[in-house]
C-alpha cells in the first residue's frame, strides 16, 4: 500500500512488527514470521529482485512475443 519506504522495512513489518488486527489474513495470523532466519530473509530479497531484470525488460527482442 505504498506506507514502506524500502523492502527492509517491509520485511521488517511482516517478520518483527506485524500487529493482529481483522483485515490480517488468517495465513499470517497462524504463522512465524519472526521465525525467519538471515538467510532466509537475504534469500527473499534476492528472488525479489530478479523482478528488477530491466535487461530483460527492455530487451527488444523480447518485447513481442508475436514476431
Amino acid at each position: 500500500d505504498g506506507r514502506f519506504n524500502t523492502l527492509d522495512d517491509v520485511i521488517f513489518h511482516y517478520t518483527k512488527n506485524l500487529q493482529s488486527s481483522p483485515n490480517l489474513d488468517g495465513v499470517l495470523r497462524q504463522s512465524k514470521p519472526e521465525l525467519l532466519k538471515p538467510n532466509h530473509i537475504e534469500a527473499l530479497k534476492a528472488f525479489i529482485s530478479t523482478f528488477e531484470d530491466t535487461l530483460f525488460f527492455k530487451n527488444p527482442e523480447l518485447q513481442n512475443p508475436f514476431n
